[in-house]
């Protein structure tokens, strides 16, 4: 994964996400971005559910989601995210 760094017009490469999967939602809250849900390479939905640590650059597993899915809504995290 990659994001812009606006301070400097260039791309920062962050560590890889555990699972390897497309179609996640990701939030960001609390200066953290969580991780959820998608498809694998088969397009078989995921439980995953991963929160990235910008000062560890490190993700950390999470307990998985109730259901596999992809495209979950991201609300803002106080009213929950499923």
């Amino acid at each position: 994964m990659e994001v812009p760094n606006v301070k400097d017009f260039q791309w920062k490469r962050l560590a890889p996400l555990p699972s390897r999967r497309v179609y996640c939602s990701l939030l960001e809250t609390g200066g953290q971005v969580y991780a959820i849900g998608g498809c694998d390479d088969n397009g078989v939905p995921r439980d995953s559910f991963e929160v990235y640590s910008p000062e560890a650059d490190q993700w950390t597993a999470l307990p998985p989601c109730p259901q596999p899915g992809l495209g979950w809504p991201s609300p803002p995290w106080g009213r929950g995210s499923w």
